[in-house]
């Protein structure tokens, strides 16, 4: 029993001897423990859109990976503790994040930024042509000599990142400023041979082509509270197109009742969609038109269309709309019931009218019309009362036929003595 006892009292003390050992051995565990950040961290630019970076590293002679994180930008791995890059700081902020990973040990991330005033808001540039490119902004402060240039690179080459730095930029002013009331620059209109191309997507479908361009690099600077200030963007023009405001014309065929709308399609490559947008009988309308098509026929009828047209691009990497364009009035705005009313308003007219003429007609023509007749007599009452005198007064009783008499003429003349005596 007492064996027993003892063999179980030892296999415990050795369980709780492995126990301890495992515990020590994960405390000193070389991934626990933490390495110290990273430093001389040295950050500087080299040009105006290539910066310089180094720093120590935090254990001699043991091989770490550095994780180097630009703002809304992926990390970067590093085996070196240098480091050269080309970036746009799409404004006047640079800032990265920096930590180390040494066989499993990490460092705490070091943040290191350079930065600049800020010279303009709101940059973006759109593509009218394929050799037009509109940029514009909005001055962040008050400084009347800002001043953009801008590189394109080569057309259709990759921009060469050669090390240290060694990319030639060969920078070019805006040539065409826009300005405000104010006489701020706002804008600028580069008209270049710009670095696109078009690519078919597939060779059975020559018309489904692509549409790609390069970066195009910008430089904004200035001399703010008598330091320099600089502001870098990157952009591809591909990404955002705005085309001028499309060419159209409506037909107007009041024999068939017909509209016939036609447009120009938009000279960018894309699936562009055409827009009718217009407003009738006080309804506002917004049609698309099939792909491919130039042509459309609208009805007219008692209202007038109020028209405009605009193409647009919704592409998974790329948007565009073209400029507004202005509104065009085509058909008339007439009455529909218009007969109706026309009827409903004449008829009782006419009525009223010939009532009117027949009455005045009447009264004047009366007596013709209408002769007056003499009262009749009544005989009877009075034979009935033995009114003969009146009975006779009112009988017509013809005269009494006198008698011929004979009447004898001489036709022999008397003697004068004859007569004297």
């Amino acid at each position: 029993m007492a064996t027993v006892s003892c063999n179980m009292a030892m296999a415990t003390m050795v369980i709780f001897c492995i126990v301890h050992q495992a515990k020590s051995s994960t405390l000193s565990s070389p991934s626990t423990v933490q390495l110290p950040p990273l430093a001389n961290v040295s950050l500087s630019w080299v040009t105006d859109f290539c910066y310089k970076l180094s720093w120590t590293p935090p254990v001699e002679n043991q091989p770490c990976e550095y994780e180097v994180a630009e703002m809304n930008k992926h990390e970067v791995f590093l085996n070196d503790t240098l480091r050269y890059e080309y970036v746009a700081m799409q404004g006047g902020l640079l800032k990265l994040n920096l930590s180390a990973d040494c066989g499993g040990r990490t460092s705490a991330p070091v943040s290191t930024n350079l930065t600049f005033p800020e010279l303009v808001k709101d940059f973006k540039c759109a593509l009218h042509s394929r050799t037009s490119l509109n940029c514009t902004w909005r001055p962040a402060q008050q400084v009347a000599d800002v001043h953009l240039y801008y590189w394109m690179g080569d057309r259709f080459g990759v921009t060469q990142r050669k090390e240290n730095c060694s990319t030639t930029f060969d920078l070019v002013e805006c040539p065409v400023y826009q300005t405000d009331a104010n006489g701020s620059r706002t804008g600028c209109v580069l008209h270049h041979d710009l670095p696109c191309k078009s690519f078919i997507h597939r060779p059975t479908q020559p018309t489904q082509y692509g549409f790609s361009c390069r970066y195009v690099w910008f430089l904004f600077n200035s001399t703010v509270d008598g330091t320099l200030a600089r502001n870098t963007f990157k952009t591809s023009p591909s990404e955002h197109m705005q085309p001028p405001a499309l060419t159209w014309t409506g037909e107007e065929d009041y024999d068939h009742n017909e509209l016939t709308i036609r447009w120009t399609p938009v000279d960018l490559p894309g699936a562009w969609k055409y827009i009718l947008d217009y407003t009738k009988c006080g309804k506002r309308v917004n049609e698309i038109m099939p792909p491919g098509s130039d042509h459309t026929v609208l009805t007219l009828d008692h209202c007038a269309f109020n028209i405009t047209m605009k193409a647009k691009l919704d592409e998974l990497k790329r948007t565009g709309e073209s400029l507004p364009g202005p509104y065009r009035v085509y058909g008339k705005n007439t009455n529909p019931h218009t007969a109706l009313i026309l009827a409903c308003t004449l008829i009782p007219g006419a009525v009223v009218v010939i009532v009117v003429m027949a009455f005045v007609c009447f009264r004047r023509h009366s007596e013709s019309i209408f002769p007056q007749v003499p009262a009749p007599q009544d005989f009877l009452p009075e034979m009935l009362k033995n009114n003969n005198d009146k009975i006779h007064k009112a009988i017509y009783v013809p005269a009494p036929e006198e008698e011929p008499q004979n009447v004898r003429f001489d036709t022999k003349p008397e003697s004068r003595s004859d007569m004297s005596s």
